[in-house]
């Protein structure tokens, strides 16, 4: 570039270039300064065209090439109805330009400053220094990054719809990230931990020492004992330990590794009367499977002749689940009772008093640990690491920007 530089303004030294400004002063170049873009300038078209040749002759001699599809030619006049330039390169005439737009400025044909203000403001863009602008990032993304190291939103109004849309989608999925972490936070914290808990007798063996029964269940032992079709029958009946009353066996599974079997619906009224707490939770619970089902009767004198009416009454009352109805009822009674019961004691009392048995893990507080907090916590870890980085990069980038080029001189 030297090389060419010398050589060219050698041709143009005794001339030299004459501009005129605004204010009418004459300003004289007697030298060419080159980058990689170079603008020619000439008094009249047959000198521009005479400046052309004896560049491109240089450049040639140079074994150099000429990009001519990117070069431009326009004239610098106040009149608009002057001719187009016949300026050309090798017999091939150059694009004649009504304006010419480079590195953020704009070049107009009748030299007004007021057109390039206008370009200027309609193509407004944002510059940024670093790296996420090297990779040619848009705006709403550093919306996005902002947001992700914990910074506030800009505030700007986005125009076009892709924009609108990022910005959106990313907003809408760190408030659903949000909600549903805090949501599973506190049901981890409020929801009560029980143990594994057996519905079936084959999960009892292995799992309970003891099955207690009243002293009414010697069909069922025999049953137990007798059974051929199922293994596991015969198993549970060397864990029956007979004697016990529905308090009595309830409390034992709750202190050891037992269960009580009873019919379902006296279970159920018991708990909820004795081993209930104010929560309206207990650990005793009642399994899937049964040995002693709940019967329904009515008393009546033997031989009654109104007995086949009263049956087909009684069939009419559980077929029209009437009879379920009662039982969820009185059993929702049972345990606003229960509740009361408990508040009231609550009341009467300086520290909290369950109703007797209760040891409901939900009314225990737990405090938060390393467990819960550990994924806000890798969030955040990672969010200080990328930050750091970008900031690292951003002080790299921008040293690099503002070190001093060098300039070849093999040219």
């Amino acid at each position: 570039m030297d090389g060419v530089g010398r050589e060219v303004n050698e041709l143009v030294l005794n001339r030299g270039l004459e501009l005129v400004a605004e204010d009418g002063r004459l300003w004289k170049l007697n030298q060419l300064l080159f980058t990689d873009d170079t603008i020619l300038v000439a008094d009249t078209e047959n000198d521009l065209n005479h400046l052309v040749t004896k560049f491109i002759n240089v450049w040639e001699r140079k074994k150099l090439q000429v990009n001519i599809g990117k070069s431009r030619v326009m004239r610098c006049m106040r009149s608009v109805n002057a001719g187009r330039l016949n300026v050309g390169v090798n017999e091939e005439l150059l694009e004649d330009v009504e304006s010419f737009k480079y590195l953020g400025s704009h070049e107009s044909k009748s030299g007004r400053i007021d057109v390039e203000i206008n370009w200027v403001h309609s193509n407004k863009t944002i510059t940024e220094c670093g790296p996420l602008a090297v990779l040619g990032f848009r705006s709403e993304f550093f919306e996005v990054f902002a947001s992700f190291f914990g910074q506030g939103l800009t505030m700007n109004l986005y125009t076009t719809f892709s924009s609108k849309v990022v910005v959106t989608v990313w907003l809408f999925f760190s408030l659903i990230l949000v909600t549903v972490y805090k949501g599973n936070l506190i049901a981890s914290l409020v929801t009560p931990r029980y143990p594994f808990r057996p519905d079936f007798f084959e999960e009892l063996i292995g799992r309970v020492e003891v099955m207690t029964m009243p002293d009414y269940s010697s069909d069922v032992q025999d049953m137990l004992k007798n059974a051929d079709n199922r293994s596991y029958f015969r198993k549970l009946s060397s864990l029956v330990r007979s004697g016990y009353d529905s308090k009595e066996g309830l409390q034992l599974a709750l202190d050891t590794k037992s269960a009580h079997c009873e019919p379902n619906l006296y279970l159920k009224l018991i708990i909820l009367k004795e081993f209930t707490g104010v929560s309206g939770e207990s650990q005793l619970y009642i399994s899937k499977d049964y040995l002693m089902p709940s019967y329904l009767a009515w008393p009546i004198p033997h031989d009654a002749p109104f007995k086949p009416e009263l049956d087909a009454l009684m069939n009419s009352v559980v077929e029209s689940y009437l009879y379920n109805k009662w039982v969820e009822k009185q059993l929702e009674l049972y345990r606003k009772e229960g509740k009361e019961r408990g508040v009231e004691l609550q009341q009467n009392q300086e520290s909290t008093v369950m109703t007797s048995g209760d040891t409901s893990l939900a009314m225990k507080a737990r405090a938060l640990t390393l467990v819960h907090i550990q994924g806000p916590g890798l969030l955040l870890a990672l969010g200080i690491w990328l930050s750091t980085l970008v900031f690292f990069l951003e002080i790299l980038h921008c040293w690099t920007l503002k070190r001093p080029a060098k300039i070849s001189r093999d040219c």
